[in-house]
């Protein structure tokens, strides 16, 4: 699959992520059984808006330094459980893909 077909995969997760829900670049990997954390991180990196680019996080539950506060305010609107403000409570947040 080549990246364009592999990031309107992504995208197509990415829509069905409930508001105030998140998932893991990796959990979406996972799911779709073929590249990684980091290549499923360069197709939301490139998605520009069209999708709730802001419901996938790092495993850690700390969202990218160049999007934190971005990130973390558009969580927070959406009503994710949040930690500290700082993060997201991923074991109260995370949503289990199908």
């Amino acid at each position: 699959m080549d990246f364009e077909e592999f990031a309107e995969s992504v995208y197509d997760v990415v829509d069905t992520i409930p508001l105030g829900r998140v998932v893991t670049y990796g959990d979406i990997a996972e799911y779709l059984g073929q590249g990684g954390p980091r290549r499923v991180a360069r197709a939301m990196a490139v998605c520009q808006g069209a999708v709730a680019w802001q419901r996938v996080i790092r495993s850690s539950g700390v969202p990218a330094e160049q999007v934190r506060a971005r990130q973390l305010e558009l969580l927070a609107a959406e009503g994710t459980p949040l930690l500290d403000g700082s993060r997201v409570d991923l074991r109260r947040a995370r949503w289990p893909l199908p």
